[in-house]
């Protein structure tokens, strides 16, 4: 939180200051600035001990790993911890994803996403796309399924369709050439 005061300038000399001293927030990232009453409104809104990212991140990552074989393998599991790891705002380590497999599996993800989805930011929406094309996977077999629980990814989070298609064929190519 910062503080400023407007003052009566003689050329650019401050002489005297005029009315109170006013608080304000400073956005670190775009230098924007907001009234105090925007970490009010954002506290209000975020859940008790997490981020909205890290929330839709660990919801999406559950639902793209059971479109495969049960139990997850070891490679995959490993893969979408270090994913999590990237993209979420706390420490998270394999255990918590073994947490995350049994807690969340039940979660309807479209009326999940649905909720969480005006709080995400431009920037957590390309943190997912990028989240769901890393976890993609090789085989073809599991494919299909992975592919239509990213689209139902996007359209929840308002991520243009064609976007999250091209991620996931450039995915595709990018393990057929490797």
């Amino acid at each position: 939180m910062k503080a400023a005061r407007r003052w009566l300038r003689v050329g650019r000399l401050s002489m005297l200051p005029i009315g109170p001293l006013r608080h304000y927030v400073e956005c670190v990232s775009c230098q924007s600035t907001y009234a105090p009453e925007v970490l009010t409104a954002a506290a209000a809104t975020a859940g008790p001990s997490e981020d909205v990212l890290t929330t839709v991140l660990r919801q999406v990552v559950v639902a793209l790993l059971r479109t495969g074989d049960l139990p997850v393998a070891v490679a995959r599991h490993r893969k979408a911890v270090i994913v999590l790891q990237r993209y979420a705002n706390r420490p998270y380590g394999a255990r918590d994803l073994d947490d995350d497999l049994r807690e969340l599996a039940g979660v309807d993800l479209e009326e999940r996403l649905d909720a969480l989805s005006p709080r995400l930011n431009d920037l957590g929406r390309s943190a997912v796309l990028a989240a769901c094309a890393q976890l993609a996977p090789v085989s073809a077999r599991e494919e299909p399924a992975y592919r239509e629980v990213a689209l139902e990814v996007a359209r929840s989070l308002a991520i243009p369709t064609a976007l999250m298609r091209r991620e996931l064929d450039l995915r595709a190519v990018r393990a057929a050439v490797s």
